[in-house]
């Protein structure tokens, strides 16, 4: 199943981004900070802020997907 992730990215001027959406094999709660791909060569942290499993993805458009949970990465090296 492909889930779609809302995300937004944290602006300079202590405000959000609009939303942007992005396709994830895993469902991420609202809330969570994830790493997702941004230009060709960069990553950013953004944070999800909705989670839908039917959503109608427009074919036009060429989804980037969430790369992994920054949240799971900081309780797995919490516990190690």
């Amino acid at each position: 199943m492909t889930y779609a992730i809302t995300a937004v990215f944290a602006a300079q001027n202590n405000c959000w981004s609009h939303p942007y959406t992005y396709k994830s094999k895993f469902p991420y709660k609202m809330g969570e900070a994830v790493v997702v791909p941004k230009g060709k060569t960069f990553y950013s942290i953004v944070k999800v802020i909705g989670c839908e499993e039917n959503f109608p993805f427009d074919p036009k458009i060429d989804y980037k997907y969430v790369l992994f949970s920054v949240n799971e990465v900081l309780e797995n090296a919490s516990s190690g």
